[in-house]
């Protein structure tokens, strides 16, 4: 795989002509009225044998940021030729900051067939959300600067990509691009008070998936075929209700889990609770990008496709039906848990803050943990470092601004709700190989001092601490790992009560990661 880094080329507000890709109808039932000539029976032939499709997704390096929410204008590729087309239908506003560990499918666009040699994305900045942290976790609302010093409303970033990997659009063979915003190589945090970012943008274009990075689509259903174990799903990408973004197929496998309105299943049997979905139920899928049939195109290209890891339908998606909470456990007091919140899931629209939600747990409280076997999980599992998503009632008397700025002092009721468990990365420093803690860094991307250990532990004296935090490494191989290593890793806080250890790795994603 290649990557190709770039500098921004222009600053300031830009004036991109973009040559709208025309649309026309290939193949759809009442088109052009009955009576379709021989001719144009011919001419429409051609016309789908000189399309393509090209799958857009977006992903980000890792960057000290709590949000970093800017409008895409545009995504605009350039042909050989110099004839551009445009590849998103809508302006959307994204989070980069949400992506440092997923990449999201983004648009499946139909192209004429061709070779595209560059892409460029409009970036407006006037309403960014830029949110950064310092090292007592403290968050501070930045304003963006270019590096002359002036207030950036928007920018045109560019990226030329390489000979021997170009975007090679031909009828039949879906294309890919992977767009990474590399926080951290494009900002500069100047100052905490006042908090000032210096913006100059790099993107890092892939012309092939990430194949050992997790995806995910949002959306919804269109179809599900169980003899081939696939559906199809329209995709709404990056919390929006509306717009055509194009159709993505999904492959399951025999240990896909699912969860369809609150019911889990694994493999065939969720598949078949699926197709008993009406068409357009809110769908959300993970997964990973692999071999999809032994196929190959002319560039010895075999066939790539989306295959899903875990799939949420109709109310198991946080913005379907209910109020739903997604953050990060900071603090428990008995059945309280603090959430210093990410976003505000509603029907109609996702809000994102970063105060504190204090959410209720109850007996009823249903609790489950993503992608592994629940049996024994309740809310004594849900301790302080959790990433997690709460479904269930907002108080309405306290929820403060809807509009979109700050929600203060609200609490979330899950009586009878839900609270699903999410996986939760950290990064420390070991201080001890066997057995194996480090001095935290970051939980979840936030600083350890924001954290109230207190309870975590079987024993007051057992409570986690952030300068010896215990891993339970189970069966992943330490030997590659020294004292005084960086490394980061997957996995699940233990339950409230019961440190040490700390927490339980599922995953050792990287090591000896620079500081």
């Amino acid at each position: 795989m290649l990557n190709h880094r770039l500098k921004i080329t222009s600053k300031g507000s830009t004036g991109l002509i973009v040559l709208g890709l025309l649309t026309a109808c290939l193949g759809f039932s009442g088109c052009g009225g009955s009576g379709t000539t021989a001719e144009e029976t011919k001419e429409l032939s051609a016309s789908v044998q000189n399309t393509g499709q090209l799958q857009v997704a977006i992903t980000d390096a890792e960057g000290d940021f709590l949000s970093y929410t800017v409008d895409v204008e545009s995504i605009t590729l350039k042909k050989a030729n110099g004839a551009e087309v445009e590849t998103i239908p809508l302006t959307t506003r994204i989070d980069f900051a949400e992506y440092t560990e997923m990449t999201e499918f983004f648009n499946v666009v139909t192209l004429p067939t061709g070779v595209y040699v560059s892409a460029a994305l409009n970036l407006n900045y006037q309403d960014a959300e830029i949110v950064i942290q310092d090292d007592n976790g403290m968050a501070y609302s930045a304003t963006a600067f270019d590096s002359s010093g002036e207030t950036i409303t928007s920018m045109q970033v560019s990226v030329q990509l390489d000979d021997d990997l170009p975007i090679v659009i031909k009828h039949g063979v879906p294309a890919s691009l992977t767009l990474d915003f590399d926080l951290e190589a494009s900002n500069t945090i100047e100052s905490f008070d006042p908090a000032i970012v210096t913006v100059e943008p790099f993107i890092l274009a892939d012309a092939e998936f990430n194949r050992d990075r997790g995806h995910r689509a949002r959306g919804l259903l269109k179809s599900v075929d169980v003899e081939s174990s696939q559906f199809s799903a329209k995709l709404r990408p990056f919390y929006r209700r509306h717009g055509e973004f194009g159709e993505v197929t999904v492959t399951t496998h025999g240990t896909t889990h699912y969860e369809i309105n609150g019911e889990l299943a694994t493999g065939e049997a969720g598949l078949l609770l699926m197709a008993r979905l009406d068409v357009d139920t809110p769908i959300l899928t993970f997964g990973h990008m692999a071999v999809v049939s032994d196929e190959v195109d002319d560039n010895l290209r075999t066939n790539i496709g989306f295959v899903a890891d875990r799939v949420h339908a109709g109310t198991s998606v946080p913005w379907f039906g209910h109020d739903a909470i997604r953050g990060v456990v900071i603090a428990r007091d008995e059945n309280i848990v603090t959430v210093r919140g990410r976003h505000w899931d509603r029907a109609d629209r996702s809000v994102s803050f970063n105060d504190n939600v204090l959410v209720t747990l109850t007996e009823s409280t249903r609790v489950t943990r993503q992608g592994l076997d629940n049996e024994g999980v309740d809310i004594d599992s849900i301790s302080v470092g959790q990433r997690l998503v709460a479904f269930g009632e907002l108080n309405r008397e306290q929820r403060g601004d809807v509009s979109g700025e700050r929600l203060r002092e609200i609490s979330l009721n899950t009586r009878n709700g839900h609270v699903r468990m999410m996986m939760n990365v950290i990064k420390g420093v070991v201080v001890s190989v066997e057995p194996l803690a480090v001095d935290l860094l970051w939980i979840n991307g936030r600083r350890p001092d924001l954290f109230d250990f207190s309870g975590t532990g079987a024993e007051e004296t057992s409570d986690a601490e952030r300068d010896y935090y215990e891993i339970d490494s189970g069966s992943l191989t330490l030997e590659n790992i020294d004292f005084r290593d960086v490394v980061k890793t997957r996995g699940f806080i233990t339950p409230f009560g019961s440190a040490p250890e700390d927490y339980e790795a599922h995953t050792m994603i990287e090591t000896n990661i620079e500081q």
